[in-house]
């Protein structure tokens, strides 16, 4: 059997326990009042009792209560009259031991102790509940508050939109998550965002950006898929969009093969980035036609400046001896000294030859 600390903590000080027959009347649970009350060794004073009103069951075994979490099991359990007790150990990142015990009292309430050592600390919750009447469990109850609350904060979460939206597809696409039972809803409003080339385009680079640091998580793609929506599809719609609108970002990053063809069409005066970054071979014959032997004054006056400008620096800076991705089959020019390039790109803007 499996709980967390946290969790097993409120249940006792909530009155999930094992409670006798005398307590079963109308209803499905029992109203308490519970009020609580922790303490830390080493502490120079005590935490303030805390008070709550909770819905208990009714004729609960408490081991059939105790949710199974991870890394936590709760061992030698047992029962001696009106006593309860048992013991605990939680391993991983929260290790922990502990122990528990309970006392009903009579058909009106219940009090208890848990201590739990973690870290060379101990801590010591001591919890009592005074009924108050008859609740409904199934609606009151821990479970139901809980699973209210998932609901509550999955429906705030369906708000979000943009990379926002696809960046929280795990909570809802993947087994076992938080938002699991709204996917269908999920998968609805996510739809429409494969169509949405500049939310597609800024999660692609998000991504790109995460996976630099060494770190490995579902991408877009995967929530794309557990919507049914795959890559190709998406893709194949988006890239000839990204055609139709001249969305030269996104060809460049997410359509590979229809790279040549953009190149091609891309206006180097409008697209400086793509043609420069994606075109190589393209920006070498721009370069030579329009920046090359200017002086300032004509260079300044022309359309190509910022072209001219950003070409050169970039050249200074990664060098020009790669292959021409958007003409494969083509090299460009050698890549010469620095000291040569720094005396052409000089001699361009003083008026050298």
């Amino acid at each position: 059997m499996r709980i967390s600390v946290k969790a097993l903590g409120v249940l006792l000080a909530c009155g999930v326990v094992s409670l006798p027959a005398a307590f079963a009347q109308q209803g499905s649970g029992i109203r308490y009042q519970v009020t609580s009350k922790m303490e830390m060794t080493g502490m120079p004073f005590a935490m303030p009792a805390q008070t709550s009103e909770v819905c208990g069951p009714k004729n609960a075994a408490a081991e059939s209560l105790v949710p199974k979490q991870k890394n936590c099991t709760v061992s030698d359990y047992r029962v001696s009259g009106n006593r309860s007790s048992f013991r605990m150990e939680c391993t991983g990142k929260d290790a922990m031991t502990g122990t528990g015990e309970f006392e009903m009292l009579g058909a009106n309430g219940y009090r208890g102790k848990m201590t739990m050592d973690t870290e060379g600390q101990q801590m010591v919750m001591n919890f009592e509940g005074k009924r108050l009447g008859d609740c409904d469990y199934a609606k009151e109850g821990p479970q139901a508050k809980a699973d209210a609350m998932m609901a509550k904060s999955c429906g705030e979460m369906l708000q979000e939109s943009g990379v926002g939206l696809l960046s929280i597809g795990e909570q809802f696409t993947a087994p076992n998550r938080m938002c699991t039972t709204q996917k269908a809803a999920y998968c609805k409003k996510v739809a429409p965002m494969a169509d949405d080339l500049k939310a597609v385009l800024a999660k692609d680079a998000m991504e790109a950006s995460i996976r630099k640091q060494g770190v490995t998580q579902p991408s877009q793609w995967d929530t794309f898929q557990a919507c049914g929506m795959s890559r190709a599809s998406i893709l194949a719609k988006d890239c000839a969009k990204a055609e139709s609108v001249g969305n030269y970002d996104f060809i460049g990053t997410l359509c590979p093969d229809r790279l040549a063809a953009a190149c091609g069409r891309a206006d180097p005066i409008k697209e400086v980035d793509f043609v420069i970054g994606k075109c190589p071979a393209r920006a070498a014959e721009v370069a030579a036609a329009q920046c090359g032997g200017r002086d300032y004054t004509a260079l300044n006056a022309s359309p190509y400046r910022n072209f001219c400008n950003a070409f050169a620096g970039d050249r200074l800076e990664q060098g020009d001896d790669a292959a021409a991705p958007d003409k494969p089959d083509q090299k460009a020019p050698k890549k010469p000294s620095f000291k040569d390039r720094m005396k052409s790109l000089t001699d361009g803007v003083l008026g050298g030859g």
